[in-house]
């Protein structure tokens, strides 16, 4: 989202220097279409954003409902959650956010940006932290 626009051109925000060594700075302005919590509709696509803003101040997740899927990005993983330590991030949003995906139906199925896949039920089960919050 908007929010994690700064990523792009910060290397304390986007981490670079952690990987080899090198800062990525971009230097040229970037056309950037904001994505906003809410529904959006893309071709034959129809999914929901969700504002899941502790991992990052712009996380976010999409669900498709009518299929029951969630792409939970950095915010959810299979029995873990996203790191709330980075520079920038909101730690203090970690409730609101694991809130609204606490809602969703059970069965709804998640596909992390790392790990293994899960879904919502077996995470309110499992994942201690997901439970804890």
């Amino acid at each position: 989202s908007k929010d994690d626009y700064r990523c792009l051109y910060s290397p304390k925000y986007n981490l670079s220097s952690f990987l080899d060594g090198e800062q990525l700075i971009i230097k040229d302005e970037l056309r950037i279409n904001e994505i906003e919590e809410g529904h959006l509709t893309l071709g034959d696509f129809i999914f929901e954003v969700i504002a899941t803003p502790f991992h990052t101040k712009g996380s976010i997740c999409f669900l498709f409902e009518k299929e029951k899927i969630l792409f939970s990005g950095d915010t959810l993983f299979h029995l873990g959650i996203g790191r709330m330590d980075l520079p920038g991030n909101e730690a203090k949003e970690v409730n609101n956010s694991l809130e609204k995906l606490k809602r969703l139906d059970p069965l709804v199925k998640i596909y992390p940006g790392h790990g293994s896949n899960s879904s919502i039920g077996n995470e309110l089960k499992y994942n201690p932290y997901f439970r804890q919050y």
